[in-house]
């Protein structure tokens, strides 16, 4: 009977740490989110989410404790899916909450039509944001997106990843962002570093594309000056020819 009881105890156990570790806390959830997780450290979580053929696919990698509070809304219609991959380097335990916003109608007033930075054209077609906050500074926060058309970009195109932090509203911060291939796979790739505690950023991606090269510009006077010279020079040369002839006539007249 202690027998029974123990393995009926390390049964429970056992669901217990498979239902609030590595996977969605679907009791709490209803089968969706937002889920609650928690990840070892050294350790992922991964969720791919389906609605009306769309998916949403999440991946989380990282090196200490942490807890994730993950909320999305796939239910709001978007033309492809959506994929991202974080990792977390840190030297102290993270609470993280990360919000997967594709309704993004309400800041599209906040957007300006064409941002841009420095020399690029930033085009805005991803519609969607990555809302983040965490309880404590983040050493590094890195992503991952898959380049492809299934999640929205065209391999032909160039793409950076972009933030806002407090609000999204006028032209955003770039990261440094750079392409990868792994077994046949492009990836779009970034990190920020120290990612301030408590404070909210919400990062998307920018197709980016060169600003056109204005034609160069020309001091009209300085053309013009050369010109009205020689303009000048050639009335003075004809006239001379005009008085050397008028003066032949006098003399052989």
């Amino acid at each position: 009977m202690v027998n029974h009881n123990k393995k009926l105890y390390l049964i429970l156990l056992a669901l217990s740490l498979g239902l609030f570790i590595g996977m969605p806390n679907e009791t709490e959830a209803n089968g969706g989110p937002p889920y609650n997780i928690i990840i070892p450290p050294n350790d992922y979580f991964n969720l791919t989410y389906s609605y009306n053929f769309l998916q949403f696919d999440f991946n989380i990698s990282t090196n200490v404790y942490t807890i994730l509070n993950l909320d999305f809304n796939l239910s709001y219609h978007l033309l492809t899916s959506r994929q991202i991959s974080l990792e977390i380097k840190n030297n102290e335990d993270v609470e993280l909450e990360f919000t997967a916003i594709f309704d993004i109608e309400g800041f599209l007033d906040n957007l300006p039509e064409n941002p841009s930075f420095q020399d690029l054209i930033l085009g805005f077609q991803y519609n969607s944001f990555y809302k983040i906050k965490s309880n404590t500074s983040i050493s590094q926060l890195s992503f991952k997106f898959i380049k492809s058309p299934i999640f929205g970009f065209q391999t032909e195109d160039n793409f950076s990843i972009g933030y806002y932090k407090g609000e999204i509203s006028g032209n955003p911060e770039l990261l440094s962002t750079y392409e990868s291939e792994s077994e046949g796979v492009n990836y779009i790739n970034g990190e920020i570093e120290s990612l301030e505690e408590e404070e909210v950023y919400y990062f998307t991606i920018y197709e980016v594309n060169e600003k056109p090269e204005n034609p160069p510009s020309y001091n009209w006077l300085w053309i013009l000056i050369p010109i009205a010279i020689g303009f000048v020079g050639i009335l003075i040369v004809l006239s001379k020819k005009d008085y050397i002839k008028h003066i032949k006539r006098r003399t052989t007249s």
